[in-house]
């Protein structure tokens, strides 16, 4: 019988062999950037998200379950994406820049929305942003730098972080002089030029042996990625990260804007820490976890980003806060490029973006009820309850993290960390 890698061979959807002008570097560089712009409009709407809470007159709750709404559409779009890049890589181009032009029609129906329900359907669509981007762009990167996954990963996480660290303190200053629907409108046009030159830079992508994928050779690898114990465990870690992560986002935002009264340029520049010092660590650790193992990595990074939420119960609003949110964010937005590629590390050619596809689902489904079940503990007992249920998720991660699968058996020698890889 053959094993999950040589079932996907032969599906025949390999390594990229025609890149774009520029060759395979020039690739990740789009790419990475494509993952800035994304994030920008994903980490503006939080500096938003108080400004709609207070003009709807929202409860926590509903407030949370505009992100809920979020993350449901984006998981449900994960899957079906990722089968669709693997199977017609021809046409992946088109996928990533649906996801640009989703975030540019939803922008513009948030900032036109006249009631809530409104604003759930438009941020809906906005959530088929990342179910569009993540599993192409994954399964790209994971084809074309086997040996370099991790730092591959790692650096198209960079440029999300980039797009994340910029992101909040513009739309900030913006709030300033822009009344918040008109902060919304103004980034419509922006997206969807961007939409159009991203697949023109990438029109040259192609794959080899496209037309001879053998969709059933095909189903059976990737039905092997759901008894692959790798995958199943690293599925789990990123859905606990992603739990807690979507939580600490939606009220750390309403904890800096309506308990500390920040202005929204504060709110912007704290929200900011978040991910500026990820930009240069994502790849440090992502090459660490190449080099080392991602396990280590992987609990190291867990621990750090518990202690550290914990840590905001006490801080305050002076400078303990600032330090310890950018010390947070040297971890929190790190992780999941490294978890991604343990998953990646353990799956065969053919099924990468359905892989990445099953793995972001999964993360979706863990984190989409979980503002709505912070927003009630913040409802019945403050705004700090938030942080000790975001705190206690992270922590629980890595005691698992220590003890699951996360290399196959056969490909992981011990380190000189003495744990296994």
């Amino acid at each position: 019988m053959q094993d999950q890698s040589e079932r996907a061979t032969a599906v025949g959807a390999g390594v990229p062999t025609r890149a774009p002008a520029g060759g395979k570097y020039f690739t990740m560089g789009a790419l990475t950037v494509g993952h800035s712009i994304k994030h920008w409009y994903q980490q503006g709407f939080w500096v938003l998200l108080p400004h709609i809470k207070q003009a709807m007159e929202l409860s926590p709750i509903q407030a949370g379950l505009i992100i809920t709404v979020r993350q449901v559409v984006s998981g449900v779009a994960d899957i079906p994406t990722g089968v669709a890049a693997d199977i017609i890589q021809r046409r992946v181009v088109l996928i990533l820049g649906a996801a640009l032009t989703a975030l540019g029609v939803g922008f513009l129906l948030v900032g036109l929305a006249p009631a809530y329900g409104v604003v759930l359907v438009a941020v809906g669509l906005t959530g088929l942003a990342p179910g569009l981007w993540h599993p192409p762009a994954v399964g790209i990167l994971s084809r074309t730098y086997p040996t370099q996954r991790g730092l591959a990963l790692s650096l198209h996480r960079m440029g999300g972080s980039l797009g994340d660290s910029v992101a909040p303190i513009v739309v900030g200053a913006m709030l300033g002089f822009l009344m918040w629907r008109h902060v919304f409108l103004v980034q419509v046009v922006p997206a969807l030029l961007l939409a159009v030159l991203l697949v023109w830079t990438l029109r040259g992508l192609t794959a080899r042996s496209v037309r001879r994928i053998a969709v059933g050779a095909y189903l059976q690898g990737a039905r092997g990625l759901l008894t692959n114990r790798v995958v199943l465990a690293t599925a789990l870690l990123g859905g606990m990260r992603a739990l807690g992560h979507t939580a600490l986002l939606t009220f750390l935002v309403l904890y800096l804007k309506e308990t500390l009264k920040f202005s929204d340029v504060s709110v912007g520049f704290h929200i900011s820490l978040l991910t500026l010092l990820g930009v240069g660590a994502s790849p440090g650790m992502g090459l660490l976890s190449d080099r080392i193992g991602r396990r280590p990595v992987i609990v190291v990074g867990f621990m750090a980003i518990g202690l550290l939420v914990l840590a905001l119960i006490w801080a305050g609003a002076g400078w303990t806060l600032t330090l310890v949110l950018a010390a947070l964010g040297i971890f929190l937005y790190s992780m999941q490029p490294i978890i991604m590629a343990s998953g990646m590390d353990a799956i065969g050619s053919g099924t990468e973006a359905t892989a990445a596809g099953l793995l972001f689902a999964t993360s979706t489904a863990f984190s989409a009820s979980s503002p709505v079940i912070a927003g009630w503990l913040v409802q019945e007992f403050g705004i700090r309850a938030a942080f000790l249920y975001v705190g206690s998720i992270m922590l629980a991660a890595a005691v698992l993290s220590m003890v699951m699968p996360l290399r196959n058996r056969e490909a992981a020698p011990e380190t000189t960390t003495g744990l296994p890889r």
